[in-house]
């Protein structure tokens, strides 16, 4: 799987998974932390703070198993230069990671590539007069090649018989890392998904109705696929099963974040509860729920990432505010749409600013499910 990464290599005993050799850097750290989350979640929201604990050095850096060619790993280790400071640990944040299927697979399709990009060239070179090789050759070939180049690969066998990513970083880690899932609930975040990608409003409609066709049309496509082949093997590996699933709209890629289970039981039966904690978004963001809060901060400082959180926050709500307004015009409630939710936006046309109501992760996910019911 990857040929220049070393198993399970001896680390020191320093906070941080270091050796005094990986690929060729001497010495060199490891991230100790990950925080594993995905798109839509309100994972930096409800984990950021984090980040703010004493001995913890933030880094930013490629995902793990997220490169394209078997030299990857060595740049991927270097990016984790330099050194960190003496007893602190280093923690990286990737949303990616948690999930991987074929438009973000990083490495687990890489036998997938190997095979298919040299079928394809091959088939086109010999099309015969007539031919065509999409209608022709790519399903009747070389996707099916492709696959079976990825099964021999990466295996067919099952949770921890098959060499997805929570077990290549097994591998490398061994027991020395620790892992952090921030889950949000998979309602909310589809339905956030739909107003915020333009594409979605845009084919099926920017309204209760066009949502309810989406979301109609795509879970009917994946459970066509479950039917199948099974849940992990369409969570998977989806738009590469079949022509059927590589024609639905976007893949059901959304549908698939939001299917945590596969991807989380690879997640656990690699590193078990020592190492992984999995955690909901709603617990964290939303107060009295039992969940620990993190230490009060210095008023200044928390004004300060209330400002910065709460401008990024307005910025995506704002944009999503936009499209939806952009695909209502005529209609007479139009602008009181793009306003939203009884003034809590900001109107489309005004100066950018940030609503009191996003100064917190809450209030942007109250944000975010006004938007929807303002649109129904």
């Amino acid at each position: 799987m990857e040929p220049i990464m070393p198993i399970n290599p001896s680390y020191t005993a320093a906070a941080n998974p270091c050796v005094a050799s990986l690929i060729g850097v001497q010495p060199h750290c490891l991230p100790l932390i990950y925080v594993i989350s995905g798109w839509h979640m309100f994972s930096d929201e409800s984990l950021g703070w984090l980040k703010t604990i004493d001995g913890v050095e933030t880094r930013s850096g490629p995902c793990f198993d997220d490169w394209p060619d078997d030299s990857g790993a060595a740049r991927w280790v270097r990016a984790w230069e330099p050194m960190p400071q003496e007893g602190r640990v280093i923690l990286a944040h990737c949303n990616k990671l948690l999930s991987w299927y074929p438009a973000f697979a990083g490495r687990y399709t890489s036998a997938w590539g190997k095979s298919y990009a040299p079928c394809k060239e091959r088939s086109i070179a010999t099309l015969k007069p007539g031919e065509d090789y999409y209608r022709d050759r790519m399903w009747q070939v070389c996707r099916p090649q492709a696959l079976a180049a990825h099964d021999a690969a990466m295996g067919t066998g099952g949770v921890g018989l098959e060499a997805t990513p929570p077990f290549v970083m097994r591998a490398l880690y061994g027991e020395r890392v620790r892992l952090v899932a921030a889950l949000r609930s998979p309602v909310d975040r589809l339905e956030t998904s739909f107003w915020v990608h333009a594409h979605y409003p845009r084919r099926y409609g920017a309204s209760a109705e066009g949502l309810h066709a989406y979301v109609t049309e795509q879970t009917a496509a994946f459970s066509e696929c479950v039917g199948e082949h099974g849940a992990r093997r369409c969570a998977f590996l989806f738009e590469l099963l079949d022509r059927r699933y590589s024609d639905v709209f976007f893949h059901c890629d959304q549908i698939i974040r939001g299917l945590y289970q596969p991807f989380v039981e690879d997640w656990h039966a690699a590193f078990g509860s020592k190492a992984l904690l999995v955690l909901r978004v709603e617990d964290l963001i939303e107060p009295g729920r039992g969940t620990p809060q993190p230490r009060r901060l210095p008023r200044r400082r928390r004004l300060r990432r209330r400002r910065r959180r709460g401008a990024a926050a307005a910025s995506l709500v704002r944009r999503a505010a936009r499209r939806v307004a952009a695909g209502r015009k005529g209609r007479p409630d139009a602008q009181r749409h793009a306003e939203g939710c009884g003034g809590l936006l900001p109107p489309v046309q005004s100066r950018p600013r940030i609503a009191p109501r996003l100064a917190s992760a809450r209030g942007v996910a109250a944000l975010f499910g006004c938007l929807g019911e303002s649109l129904s």
